[in-house]
């Protein structure tokens, strides 16, 4: 089909975004000569044509700053503070959205976590629920509701040696609720002009973007994280800053993704939601979506610290029972090294059942490493890790006491 527009001719194409006509900066077909080269002449006509062509606007510009592009695209600290402007006057408050199409394909999805870790090393991670793929399948990824994309990041992935580039898409449904994808291989055609085109090592900074997405346009596809020829898993994470979930100790958490934090399947229609709580990957008694790990006053269970440690700094240790395993992590403040340890031959007292005076010990054998735990009281804990087996008794020296 071949459409006339504005004195521009584009070629169109029925195959991507979900059949809706798409076109691309190839396609294109020069006429004039003016304005922002063959795309558009004057200020309001090239004005609209990159409200809805941004990609290929920018990809002029970049190499041909002349009026019209300086006007459309200003300065960069004036155009981000323009479009954060703009961003918070056309955001629509909505703390309750619906989300009413499907986020990736139902039958290619061996799994779904409940929500958050014990990572906290890594603050995103409490916000998270992973998304775990049937082995050897890639599915895609679509928007569950309308919406904004608002970031896309562009990374070099390292797994142990292999490097591979993924992309995150950070997404605005209104003013309270975010949504992000995480670990997505490669995204659809129509969103790469808006996206870096190269990716950066590590984290960094990616791209603030204003693309609309309408339920059920496809985002991109992945096999998750890379697990050789098996596929892995992709993370799927929500945040509403409606709804801000308690802490013991408010003072200790200072991201978002650790206070406005939940479950992302609450949010679809009654039939998805089913669906997806179907799926769930319960490593506990509890049949909740999350927080996986819980705080818990008078046990173990739960965040630790010491001195005025937060999420992100300090001295902290964290501990957590599934079904059949307990799982900690200790870090401390001098290098930030982590460690992380797991053992499935936990004894018979649960933490749960480790109340003020009572004590036990978790050996993880890989790492030829313990933690020995005993409650105080106050809601304190009497913590001592070394090397080799546990000991016969709660040990008298190399004791830490940690708070909430």
């Amino acid at each position: 089909m071949v459409i006339l527009i504005a004195g521009y001719v584009i070629f169109t194409t029925n195959n991507s975004r979900n059949g809706e006509v798409q076109t691309s900066f190839n396609d294109l077909l020069p006429i004039k000569s003016q304005g922002l080269g063959s795309l558009c002449s004057s200020e309001a006509e090239c004005n609209a044509f990159c409200l809805n062509n941004r990609g290929m606007c920018e990809s002029y510009c970049r190499g041909n700053e002349n009026e019209l592009c300086r006007i459309i695209f200003p300065p960069e600290k004036d155009s981000a503070q323009s479009a954060q402007v703009q961003k918070k006057e056309t955001c629509i408050s909505n703390p309750s959205p619906l989300f009413t199409s499907t986020f990736t394909d139902i039958d290619k999805i061996a799994g779904v976590s409940q929500f958050g870790n014990n990572g906290f090393y890594n603050p995103g991670s409490q916000a998270r629920s992973y998304v775990f793929i049937a082995e050897s399948e890639i599915t895609t990824v679509y928007a569950p509701v309308n919406a904004t994309i608002t970031h896309i990041y562009y990374s070099d992935k390292n797994y142990s040696g292999y490097i591979r580039p993924e992309y995150r898409i950070d997404i605005d449904v209104s003013c309270e609720v975010h949504i992000a994808f995480d670990h997505i291989v490669n995204i659809s055609d129509w969103l790469k002009p808006f996206a870096p085109q190269v990716p950066s090592p590590g984290r960094n900074p990616g791209v603030e973007v204003n693309v609309p997405v309408k339920a059920g346009d496809t985002i991109g596809f992945t096999t998750g994280t890379y697990r050789g020829s098996k596929s892995g898993g992709f993370d799927f994470l929500i945040l509403n800053k409606a709804r801000h979930l308690p802490r013991l100790n408010e003072a200790r958490w200072t991201t978002d993704h650790s206070l406005y934090y939940g479950c992302p399947y609450d949010y679809f229609t009654p039939n998805l939601k089913q669906q997806y709580y179907a799926l769930l990957q319960k490593e506990n008694a509890e049949s909740s979506c999350g927080p996986r790990v819980k705080e818990v006053v008078g046990t173990p269970q739960g965040y630790w610290f010491q001195g005025n440690a937060i999420e992100t700094q300090g001295n902290r240790f964290v501990i957590y029972e599934g079904n059949h395993f307990v799982e900690w992590t200790i870090i401390s403040k001098e290098d930030e090294k982590l460690q992380y340890y797991r053992t499935h031959e936990k004894n018979s007292v649960s933490l749960a059942q480790i109340n003020e005076g009572k004590s036990a010990c978790y050996q993880d054998k890989e790492k030829n490493a313990y933690v020995f735990l005993k409650m105080l009281a106050n809601d304190s804990l009497s913590l001592a890790a070394g090397t080799g087996a546990c000991p016969s008794a709660f040990p008298e020296t190399e004791v830490n006491t940690f708070v909430r």
